[in-house]
């Protein structure tokens, strides 16, 4: 399994970055495999923190603030992203190493429709 990091993948700066590996992620499966396992060995202690992980290995600051789940506000839709489903594919328990320990099924830990924030 080869865990390196993906060539054409460096952190995301700008949109126009985003929109580069968006178009890249619809036209080769390939590589979209590739970047599943890649960020799957990013690791972390739960879900919360795999999920963190990942979002650190992929997107700036700067390009974060500019996202969010619907698009408003004339934001980039985390939703309607093909790395919604990779993140959310690198980030299921079964390609961190199994169900861990105590852990809901996979079914029962990440949301059909996608992560969503917890409400506080």
């Amino acid at each position: 399994m080869d865990m390196s990091i993906p060539p054409d993948l460096v952190l995301l700066l700008h949109r126009n970055m985003l929109q580069d590996i968006e178009r890249g992620l619809g036209q080769n499966p390939d590589s979209t495999e590739k970047l599943v396992t890649y960020l799957a060995s990013r690791g972390g202690k739960n879900l919360k923190d795999s999920v963190k992980r990942i979002f650190q290995s992929l997107f700036t600051n700067h390009l974060s603030i500019q996202m969010n789940w619907t698009g408003s506000g004339q934001k980039v839709s985390f939703n309607n992203l093909h790395l919604k489903r990779v993140i959310h594919r690198a980030a299921e328990p079964c390609n961190q190493g199994g169900n861990r320990r105590g852990s809901p099924k996979r079914s029962e830990q990440i949301p059909e429709g996608g992560i969503r924030p917890r409400g506080r």
